[in-house]
């Protein structure tokens, strides 16, 4: 069972007010537990050209900006342009001059920053090609973040979210990248970004008690992460067990101030019932 429309509309509102969904996957990774075949996608992507058709798209004062930014390339500019493509939401060409960025200053929180962007970007793509690369890309600055600082446990978290969510355009084990988010764990049992995704993959390989495990956990660490709320909420319907699911939105109704939460929690507790 996928998440119905009044779900995504609250995930995605979440992610609106800028909460930590960003750490989540968009679709489901296949198979947490099964190992994957041999990547077969399209490896042809060009960043360059991808720049291209996007400005293309762009009218001629944005191009005007962009064109002279480029033509400095000192680190302001650099900033400038990849702030302008966040700012349109191309999350692909933010990451790449940050990632310039992290080149020229060597700073971990450029990588850092590259790297959740890169993530971003191979989560919103739907074409297998663009998806390698931006998976792969958001790998080795992850890495780049861990070899510069190994203690920083929300690079290493993220770094195995891409292992998991990649694993099929990859050809690799997700189990990698459990592996990782559990190290994570056993350095910091309250580390939300590893928290929220083992729940979150517990539920696409049908590991529903354990996803409930893990939100829980989330959730006496932080009592207002309105994430934990929903997913927990999620995995109660999968199980069938809709008066669970009620009783979780109906705690989020209590703790929740934001009408339009409220609205879309409303509206997906009278679904419930009426299912």
């Amino acid at each position: 069972m996928s998440f119905n429309v009044k779900q995504i509309s609250l995930v995605g509102f979440c992610a609106a007010v800028g909460l930590s969904i960003y750490f989540l996957p968009k679709k489901a990774p296949a198979g947490i537990l099964k190992q994957m075949p041999t990547a077969k996608v399209d490896t042809s992507f060009s960043i360059n050209d991808y720049q291209v058709d996007a400005k293309n798209k762009l009218d001629s004062v944005s191009i005007a900006k962009l064109n002279s930014w480029e033509s400095l390339s000192d680190s302001n500019s650099l900033r400038n342009i990849s702030g302008f493509w966040a700012s349109i939401n191309n999350a692909g060409l933010s990451a790449y001059f940050v990632e310039k960025l992290a080149l020229k200053d060597g700073k971990v929180e450029s990588w850092y920053n590259s790297a959740f962007r890169y993530l971003m970007a191979s989560r919103n793509s739907d074409k297998m090609g663009e998806k390698l690369y931006f998976t792969r890309k958001a790998i080795n600055a992850f890495s780049k973040v861990l070899e510069l600082d190994p203690s920083n446990l929300e690079a290493k978290a993220n770094l195995g979210v891409c292992y998991v969510e990649g694993s099929q355009v990859l050809g690799t084990q997700p189990m990698q990248g459990v592996l990782l988010l559990k190290e994570v764990l056993e350095k910091d049992s309250k580390n939300i970004t590893a928290l929220i995704n083992l729940g979150y993959f517990s539920i696409q390989s049908g590991q529903y008690e354990k996803a409930i495990e893990r939100f829980n956990q989330v959730l006496e660490f932080k009592p207002d992460y309105i994430d934990a709320y929903i997913y927990l909420a999620d995995t109660y319907q999968r199980m069938g067990k809709k008066s669970e699911a009620i009783k979780v939105l109906e705690t989020l109704k209590s703790k929740n101030k934001n009408p339009e939460i409220e609205t879309n929690v409303n509206e997906f507790i009278q679904e419930l019932k009426a299912s």
